[in-house]
């Protein structure tokens, strides 16, 4: 007989086909279809944009109350220039006026709202707003000194509110005190110079003014179209 007719029969088969099936895959071939995918692969393609991994701590988009025609797939930087746009127009919108709507809360929490004139300092992110010790509105601020503040367009459709935090100085006792001297500053940014500096000065110590001092810390609402 041939010599390989009187071999065993596993002696004549190759090595690798008396090798388990397992033990003969490719490791990769092995591994469920998942795992071999990559990882980007499998995520959606809005949870692959992570906004703040993306971007460098200090560019990161600036915290707004309003993100109107928002789109899910907009790269970071979309996103952080509409946030800034946004922020531009509210704050323009409020830089832009001298009416505004005062809101503190009262003791059962409901709020008070009062109509008052203003002048806004951009730089300091401070709305500085004339008030008299004694109304509710100064009674509610030193329990509590949130405040919202409220301005519109002269059509009333877009209009921003400053969230804020409230100061208010001491009650004017002399014409020559810092409160009035700060009243005076504040008149003057907003209807310029008084016929009377003097009868101003002596008008903010009979009536007990001082300054409410509102330090912005979120703007939100709907800014002006255009």
């Amino acid at each position: 007989m041939p010599v390989d007719a009187r071999m065993p029969v596993d002696a004549r088969m190759p090595v690798d086909a008396r090798m388990p099936v397992d033990a003969r895959m490719p490791v990769d071939a092995r591994m469920p279809v998942d795992a071999r995918m990559p990882v980007d692969a499998r995520m959606p393609a809005d949870a692959r944009m992570l906004a703040d991994t993306r971007m460098p701590a200090g560019r990161r988009a600036p915290a707004v109350g309003i993100r109107w025609n928002e789109s899910p797939t907009r790269s970071t930087a979309e996103d952080a220039m509409a946030d800034e746009q946004t922020q531009q127009a509210l704050t323009d919108l409020i830089a832009g006026r001298w009416l505004g709507v005062l809101a503190t809360v009262k003791r059962d929490g409901r709020p008070q709202l009062s109509n008052v004139v203003y002048s806004f300092d951009r730089a300091g992110g401070v709305i500085r707003v004339s008030v008299t010790d004694g109304r509710a509105k100064t009674a509610n601020l030193r329990r509590d000194p949130r405040a919202s503040f409220h301005v519109s367009s002269d059509d009333g459709w877009a209009y921003a509110v400053a969230e804020a935090r409230a100061e208010l100085t001491p009650v004017a006792e002399r014409a020559d005190d810092p409160t009035v001297t700060e009243l005076v500053e504040l008149y003057r940014s907003v209807q310029g110079e008084h016929p009377d500096w003097d009868d101003f000065r002596a008008a903010m110590v009979a009536e007990r003014r001082l300054v409410l001092r509102l330090h912005v810390e979120r703007v939100y609402g709907m800014p002006p179209r255009g």
